[in-house]
This record gives C-alpha cells, structure tokens and sequence, in this order.
C-alpha cells in the first residue's frame, strides 16, 4: 500500500483540516458555518458558499454572564455572523425578535420592517446615517462615511431548548441590496446533530496517529467514527475524504489487502470523483497480483486527477512500491505512456 500520500495527506491536514473545523459539512458536501456551544450535543448551522473561512469564538456575555458562542464570515462586502445564547426565561423566537428590537434600537434606522421567512422570524432593518462605531468598516467598503449611504442588515432567529440562534446578514452600499442573496442563507440554516467539534477533535488525533505508523490505533478510531458519522454526518467532505483514504491505507499496510480492496470500492460506489480512492485501490489490487485491476483503477485515479484539491497530488507510480513488480509489463508501460509519465 503506497506511502507517499502520506506526504499528500499532511499538506492537505495543514489547510483544509484547519479550515474545516469551523465549516462542516452535510451530506452533499455543502460548506457551512458552524456554531455551537461546548458541551452541548447539537450545533447551528447555515452555508457559506463562496465565503470565506468562517471564525469562530466563544465565551460569556459581557452583560449578561450568559455563555454564548457565535461564528462570522464575509463575501463581496456581505457580512454574516450566527449567535447562540442562553435564554434567561422561556421564549418563542418569535418572543426574542422583539426583545432583541426596542425602541432604543429601531431608532437608529432609517427603517425597520419585521417579516417572515420561512416561517423564521426576521427583522430587516436599513440605516442611512453611518454611526460612529461602523465608521471604520464604511470606509473598507468604500463608502465615504460624509455622504449618502445604505446599510442593509437581515436578523433572524431560532429557539432550542435553552438556547436562542440568531443569523446576522448586512452589507454596507451605495446601492440599493436586495434580500436574495440574506434570505437564501436565513433558508440554508438548521440544527444539526452530535458534537462537531468533538468528533473533529477526535478525527484529528487519530490522524496525527496515522501519520506517525500507527495504522491499528487509528483505524480503530476511525471505524467508530465513520459509524458515527453514518447516523449523523457532521463533518466535510474533505475531512470524510481524508478519514476514509487513510482507513483503507491503514488496512492495506497492515497486511488486509482483500478488506482495503473492499473499502476503497465502497467509498468509490459513494464519492465516484474522488480520484485518491481509485489510486490507493490500484495500490491494494497491485499487491493482490492484479494488473488488470491495478491499470484499470489507475487509469481512473488519472482521469479524475483535475478534480483534486489543489494541495493534492496523485504520486507517480512508478515510485511506489505497490506497482514494483508490473514496472516492465506492457500493460503498465502503456498506461504510463497514456497518462504521460513515460518519460
């Protein structure tokens, strides 16, 4: 079983695994933001498309003393935070949009308009006048803070047991902003079960034990929280891919090459494009003895190879010790010529 993914997969873990852990992902591979309280076995999440890599943060209210935890990421000027905090007495959401909305505060708006979406309770509220404390961001948006301006803000909020969520949407402009691009985020969120950040925590230990030859300890690991992630899925796509890679490894360097050649075959019937899958089975049907099935499932690593992350690379077989004994077939030598690695 090829051991330079290893290389591959630690380049990968540096970014993707970093970014990953404040943005999940659900079964379709969708990349959200992800907020939750620690401890508590549930989080709130919404999709970030396009956004960049959520931050996360999480505390007790410095009025309140409530804990609370909240995530913000932003795109072409739009903002987006999501907020979860300990409700000092039973609320509907519903409720919490007009506490959160006194007078105080709708009268720092041009205008404020409470709506519905989907049948979450929002709040749009637009300003004219830049107060002082967005003095600063105005003028990274390229609005001078002296002339006319709009700043569109979308609040909507959830209630779970003791907990209330709210999504946050603004942008600052000289345009008018229309609600699509707020209201398709405020549509993508939901609760999402089991502990996120528990389940990474774990998935990254395990793989700190891979890369350092424990293949046993961390595939033991990973089966419990591939189990895990079957009933519930928490965690991106990347991160699944990476998991699962390094489990069918961990079998085929352990001597189990028929359990790695069914694994890799079941991920594949799962994720088709993934093209690290198809290598690492050629890997295990190369040292089962083969070769049709070693060229066949290169060929197809190959095929998919501009699918990849870009921190990922497939290896040149031709320094892999899983295809040592087929270097001098004409089956193999043709296929390296056919994907350009023949000279």
């Amino acid at each position: 079983m090829n051991k330079l993914a290893l290389v591959l997969l630690t380049a990968l873990s540096s970014s993707v695994l970093q970014a990953a852990e404040l943005s999940p992902a659900d079964k379709q591979g969708e990349p959200l933001a992800w907020v939750a309280i620690p401890g508590e076995t549930w989080g709130f999440a919404f999709n970030i498309t396009g956004y960049e890599p959520a931050q996360y943060r999480s505390g007790a209210n410095s009025k309140t003393g409530r804990p609370y935890a909240a995530t913000k990421t932003q795109h072409d000027g739009i903002a987006v935070s999501g907020f979860i905090e300990a409700l000092s007495e039973k609320k509907s959401a519903a409720m919490v949009r007009e506490s959160e909305w006194p007078s105080s505060r709708t009268k720092q708006y041009a205008t404020v308009e409470p709506l519905v979406i989907g049948n979450v309770p929002c709040m749009k509220a637009v300003m004219t006048r830049i107060p002082v404390a967005i003095e600063a961001d105005a003028k990274t948006a390229g609005v001078d803070p002296g002339k006319n301006f709009r700043h569109d803000n979308l609040h909507c909020y959830w209630v779970k047991g003791d907990w209330w969520t709210e999504i946050h949407a603004s942008r600052i402009s000289a345009d008018d902003v229309t609600l699509r691009e707020f209201s398709r985020i405020m549509r993508s969120a939901r609760f999402t079960p089991g502990s996120d950040r528990e389940r990474l925590g774990t998935f990254l230990s395990a793989h700190a034990d891979f890369l350092a030859g424990n293949y046993s300890g961390a595939s033991t690991v990973y089966e419990n929280l591939w189990r895990q992630e079957r009933q519930s899925r928490t965690m991106n796509r990347d991160v699944m891919r990476v998991m699962l890679d390094e489990l069918g490894m961990s079998y085929g360097i352990a001597g189990d090459l028929k359990r790695a050649r069914s694994h890799f075959q079941q991920q594949i019937a799962a994720d088709p494009e993934y093209a690290m899958y198809y290598y690492n089975l050629a890997c295990a049907e190369a040292e089962s003895g083969n070769l049709s099935g070693t060229v066949t499932n290169l060929r197809a690593a190959y095929r998919r190879k501009s699918l990849l992350d870009p921190l990922e690379a497939l290896p040149d077989p031709r320094q892999d010790s899983s295809f040592k004994r087929y270097l001098n077939a004409p089956d193999f030598q043709e296929l390296m010529r056919e994907i350009k690695l023949d000279h």
